[in-house]
């Protein structure tokens, strides 16, 4: 599995146009969100009647075997009751290319249910990914910072 894993980002990285020496994305890097919808963070991810939600700081990690997980630090603000709090979490996550296209997957804990897959996709750029689909604002653009 390691082997096929690792063979799919090479593929993914073999995929994309030369820039210089940008290798795009390989297994074992990080990334780290720099903004959303041009937004430098912190940065309104997503909002509804009842919850505003920003995002802190995030870091994306991608693993050779196709795993990976994504480190968030959210504010989150009620509306109804005017509470605000900031918190840190962890997913754990799946990834693979898709016609060129990077995608992940949230793993969803047993009984719940989740948003249908992809949570993420886009493209690797010179520096990092740029995920033009998310389930909130988006583009989010990732800065690669090494694995």
């Amino acid at each position: 599995m390691r082997r096929a894993g690792f063979a799919a980002a090479l593929a993914f990285a073999g995929a994309l146009p030369a820039c210089g020496d940008a290798a795009g994305p390989v297994a074992e890097d990080s990334y780290v969100l720099r903004s959303i919808a041009g937004d430098a963070l912190p940065a309104l991810f997503s909002e509804s009647e009842a919850v505003r939600v920003r995002i802190v700081a995030d870091t994306l990690v991608l693993e050779d075997d196709l795993t990976g997980h994504e480190a968030q630090r959210l504010e989150t603000y009620t509306k109804v009751d005017g509470s605000l709090d900031i918190y840190d979490t962890t997913i754990s996550l799946s990834w693979v290319v898709r016609e060129g296209r990077l995608e992940i997957t949230y793993d969803c804990p047993d009984f719940a249910t989740c948003i249908e897959p992809p949570h993420l996709a886009g493209t690797a750029t010179a520096t990092g990914l740029d995920f033009d689909y998310s389930l909130g604002r988006s583009p989010l653009i990732f800065e690669r910072v090494g694995g």
